[in-house]
Formats: C-alpha cells, sequence, structure tokens
C-alpha cells in the first residue's frame, strides 16, 4: 500500500489529516516539467513511490490554475492543503470547470499557510464535499488572512449555506484576476516564451 501526504490532491488515492510520523520522501510535480520534477500527480505516484511504500511522502505541486480537471476522491481528506506565508506572495490555486466525484466526506481544503488561497470557480462539486467546506487547520483565530471561495458553483457539494463563516465572499474584478493565465504570470514568463511554428 503506497501511503502518500498531499499538498493537493488530483486524483484516485486516499488523502489521511496530516503526516504522523517524518516524511520519509519529497517529491514535486510542475506541469511545465523541469530537471527531476513530475508533470502529473499520477505520474509522481506510480513512478516516484514504490508499490511496497509504508513511510509518509510529501508531493509538491505547483500553484496555478486547473482547468475543466477532474478530481477523484477516494476519502475522508483535502482536495487541497495550499500554503502561501506572506500577504503579498503570488500563488494558491484555482479548479476552473472542473468536476468533483467520488466517495467522501472530503473538505475542498485547508490552511497548510496562513494565507492560503483557493478558488473553485464554476466548478460541478458532488454530494461527497462536507458542508463546512474548509478548514483552517493550525491557522484557526486568523481565519480572516485565509481566502477560500466557490463562485458559481453547482452540483449537490455546493450548497454553501452550512459553509465556515470565514469562506470568502469574491468581488467580481478579484476573481477575473485569478481565474486568467495573470495570477500565475506576475513576473511575465508566459509571455516571453518563444513561439514554436
Amino acid at each position: 500500500m503506497v501511503v502518500v501526504f498531499l499538498l493537493f490532491l488530483l486524483g484516485g488515492w486516499k488523502v489521511i489529516k496530516g503526516a504522523p510520523a517524518p516524511i520519509s520522501k519529497e517529491i514535486y510535480v510542475n506541469p511545465k516539467g523541469g530537471d527531476g520534477v513530475f508533470t502529473k500527480i499520477q505520474d509522481a505516484i506510480d513512478q516516484g513511490i514504490s508499490e511496497t511504500n509504508n513511510k509518509w511522502v510529501l508531493i509538491h505541486v505547483a500553484t496555478g490554475v486547473y482547468t475543466t480537471c477532474s478530481i477523484n476522491v477516494t476519502g475522508y481528506g483535502y482536495i487541497t492543503t495550499q500554503k502561501r506565508v506572506l500577504p503579498d506572495l503570488g500563488g494558491g490555486y484555482v479548479f476552473k470547470l472542473c468536476q468533483v466525484n467520488g466517495i467522501g466526506p472530503t473538505y475542498l481544503g485547508r490552511a497548510y499557510g496562513p494565507y492560503s488561497r483557493v478558488l473553485y470557480y464554476k466548478c460541478k462539486l458532488s454530494g461527497i464535499i462536507d458542508p463546512k467546506g474548509w478548514d483552517a487547520w493550525q491557522f484557526q483565530g486568523k481565519e480572516s488572512q485565509l481566502t477560500y471561495a466557490e463562485v458559481g458553483c453547482e452540483g449537490d457539494g455546493a450548497n454553501t449555506t452550512q459553509r465556515v463563516p470565514w469562506e470568502k465572499s469574491l468581488s467580481q474584478d478579484q476573481v477575473n484576476s485569478m481565474i486568467n493565465a495573470s495570477f500565475i504570470d506576475k513576473e511575465g514568463w508566459i509571455g516571453n516564451q518563444p513561439i514554436i511554428l
């Protein structure tokens, strides 16, 4: 059995509340690739972790905008655990036009840093979502610093009437800034890429 402690979940494996023991290995996932980096979370699990592993593995996943992805949850846990340590740092997770299905209950996310930021935008959320939606985890009492929001979502899990009271209501300008490429292109690196013909 592969035991994985994830910073972010996008696949069919079990998420467990926090690693109870020291982490034995760290793996990095970045859709843009790079030296020693997996481009898909499932590949990081399949190729980076032995089938006989019984130790905790921490998988770091690049922040960004994830569009039309399918998130399959296989048990109690958190879909995201985003970390942002300063309010002026960029980053966060945005799920745009995605579907969340599987077996729950599961939270949409929990804070892994004091300024965590996650947005679900026009996603279809199945009934596996815990009605509270979010968990401040070790940042209870500092919830005003967290940015957790849902905009235009639908499905049985999109009912926000029982969500935590500190879930954010974002302005349209805030939503627009998070759902486009500028959210992950603060330094302008996307526009500086060579054109491939």
